[in-house]
């Protein structure tokens, strides 16, 4: 399993989301797509209890390493 920390905006994200620790993890060690950015952040998409998420960190799950949440995302346009 990812060892993830969240920063305080990703926590709060997920709260006003109502997103679970549960949910993040799921989407990081099990995304639908990963996209590496030239800035060095991994965007993970994927579904979870019906919604599509995007997770946005610093790290990725393949260097082994603590991976840093940014960001929590419910992408609604996915859903339609």
């Amino acid at each position: 399993m990812a060892e993830l920390e969240f920063t305080e905006y990703a926590r709060r994200r997920m709260l006003q989301r109502q997103i679970p620790d549960d949910a993040i993890y799921a989407i990081v060690e099990d995304a639908d797509r990963i996209v590496r950015r030239r800035d060095g952040r991994t965007e993970y998409f994927g579904e979870w209890d019906g919604r599509s998420l995007l997770v946005v960190t610093e790290g990725d799950i393949e260097d082994g390493e603590g991976i840093l949440v940014l960001n929590v995302i419910e992408d609604v346009r996915r859903r339609r």
